[in-house]
């Protein structure tokens, strides 16, 4: 009984003590790899290791991107403290979306691969790390990206209940 009251001391003690920016929800400024994205933007099949180069992912912002571009790019890690930029390109989003995803993305090698998003004056909105072990598609460059977006508000509203009047 003892040891179950010192575990909760310690518990409490913790939370109570961290800065307040810190709070225990990793989505947000997170980016996550998936297989793909449900229509309520739900990560579906979260990934952190993909035998394939084609991957979805979905970033959660911290707050409205509040600009109608963001870029993004992808890094290789190269030894354990460098980076290799592979490729940089731009998102068109709306700038009440705090969330953004691409289906089916094809990333450029394999590797441990770390995709950034960050606003057009290059302030880091998310990151997020994956390992691809095999380059199995080759990258086909569209004339357009197509991002995909959203708001919680917009969300929310879809799904809730309807009153019955």
């Amino acid at each position: 009984m003892k040891k179950a009251l010192y575990v909760f001391a310690a518990f409490t003690l913790i939370v109570l003590t961290l800065p307040p920016g810190i709070t225990w929800s990793a989505q947000k400024g997170t980016i996550v790899f998936c297989q793909s994205i449900s229509d309520d933007w739900k990560p579906l099949n979260e990934i952190r290791k993909s035998e394939t180069n084609s991957v979805s992912w979905i970033a959660y912002a911290e707050k409205p991107f509040d600009t109608q571009q963001l870029s993004y790019s992808i890094y290789k890690k190269v030894g354990s403290e460098k980076e290799k930029l592979l490729k940089r390109g731009v998102l068109q989003v709306r700038p009440t979306w705090d969330t953004v995803g691409m289906q089916n993305m094809v990333l450029p090698e394999d590797g441990e691969l770390i995709l950034t998003i960050n606003t057009d004056n290059g302030k880091s909105i998310c990151t997020g790390t994956i390992i691809v072990t095999k380059k199995t598609i080759n990258e086909v460059l569209p004339e357009r990206i197509e991002a995909q977006g959203t708001t919680l508000e917009t969300i929310f509203n879809t799904y809730k209940p309807k009153s019955n009047k």
